[in-house]
């Protein structure tokens, strides 16, 4: 892949799951990756470990997706290391689980 191939995502809830697992897809493309966590740090850690074993460049960055100031802050990091921003991976979530029974219980 050459230089121009190379993307710039950042991955929200990176540290885990589907964020985790696209985090290393994306690294063995060859893209660099800004990895994203909201409390899960040693998490977070090692799937950077793990991108950069696959040869990508990568920064961490803790912030919360909830909190305006902290998303301006991500993004604000990702140019002043890379330069730009080709994509997004959207992973950030809370989980709550629920008996399937219960479902209609869920409220927004």
């Amino acid at each position: 892949m050459g230089t121009a191939d190379k993307r710039v995502y950042i991955i929200t809830g990176g540290s885990s799951g589907v964020g985790a697992a696209c985090a290393l897809q994306l690294a063995a493309a060859g893209h660099s990756l800004v990895i994203n966590y909201n409390k899960s740090e040693a998490l977070a850690r090692q799937v950077i470990d793990d991108c950069e074993k696959l040869g990508a460049q990568t920064l961490l960055v803790q912030a919360d997706m909830a909190l305006e100031a902290d998303c301006l802050r991500l993004v604000d990091q990702t140019v002043e290391r890379f330069g730009r921003i080709d994509g997004l991976v959207n992973s950030a979530a809370v989980t709550q689980f629920v008996a399937l029974n219960r479902l209609d219980d869920l409220k927004a």
